[in-house]
């Protein structure tokens, strides 16, 4: 079992010899999603379907260059060229698909949400709109809302918690994903997310609360102009690339997948 000290300990420890390395790797990835963000701007016709093409092909295959690139620091000296491995290694379209495909389930998910934003905008409309028309005013528009709209407004706020809880769930389950590319690139998506999800699963509130625990730097990083972020996101990487080599130590233990399929190296064998 591991914990949030362990974790950020063994962090800590690879940062004090890699630290600026990442935060550069961290400031390129993030530099080449905002220039790509600023050409999809240029192109208002093609700003949705710009910005889904832009995480697909880049943003996402970027991310698992980026947790490439942490995996190895914990090896290595870092690399900044390992960013790009999933572009040049020859398993790009791998990559693309197997991120897509989690990119899409995420999505799909997030549909849960919209019953309570349906409830929530029906009421809007069916509450006012009778009184606005008979009366025309707006003292009866808010009587209106405020004898009515109650009991929708409790419903849809249920409704859209619920929704959230179950997509962030669901985002935690597929988190994994990216590091298990990062490993083997040619593992296939159906694999890569099956994977993530037994990787993960008993330990998602323990993953929430992780994620939970760097509020407080992100939110002194907000406060120095947004700037400070970018200093704390090496830890918040660096962590996290902790937590997967510790999952990924529990796979292998419980036979949830061999060392393999993860291109492991296990010493004797």
């Amino acid at each position: 079992m591991w914990t949030r000290e362990d974790l950020k300990s063994n962090a800590k420890a690879i940062l004090r010899v890699t630290y600026w390395e990442t935060f550069a790797g961290y400031l390129i990835m993030i530099a080449i999603s905002f220039a790509g963000g600023m050409m999809v701007s240029f192109m208002p016709w093609l700003s949705g379907l710009g910005s889904i093409a832009l995480n697909i092909f880049v943003t996402l295959p970027l991310s698992v260059g980026m947790s490439f690139f942490l995996l190895q620091n914990r090896l290595a000296p870092p690399v900044i060229r390992n960013l790009f491995v999933p572009f040049e290694s020859g398993y790009y379209w791998k990559v693309v698909g197997a991120t897509a495909w989690m990119y899409l389930f995420i999505f799909l998910w997030s549909l849960i949400l919209l019953p309570g934003l349906i409830i929530l905008f029906t009421a809007i409309f069916s509450s006012t709109l009778p009184y606005t028309m008979m009366y025309g005013d707006l003292y009866s528009t808010g009587w209106s809302l405020s004898a009515g709209y109650g009991g929708f407004l409790a419903v849809s706020i249920l409704l859209m918690i619920a929704g959230y809880i179950v997509v962030i769930i669901k985002s935690l389950s597929y988190s994994m994903t990216p590091y298990i590319l990062a490993d083997n690139p040619s593992i296939g998506y159906d694999r890569a997310l099956k994977l993530s999800i037994a990787m993960t699963y008993g330990h998602k509130w323990n993953m929430f609360v992780l994620g939970l625990s760097f509020l407080g730097w992100l939110l002194l990083g907000t406060l120095a102009l947004g700037i400070g972020t970018l200093f704390v996101m090496p830890y918040v990487q660096a962590t996290y690339a902790e937590l997967y080599v510790r999952l990924r130590d529990n796979a292998v233990r419980y036979g949830l997948c061999t060392p393999a399929e993860l291109n492991l190296y296990m010493p004797g064998a």
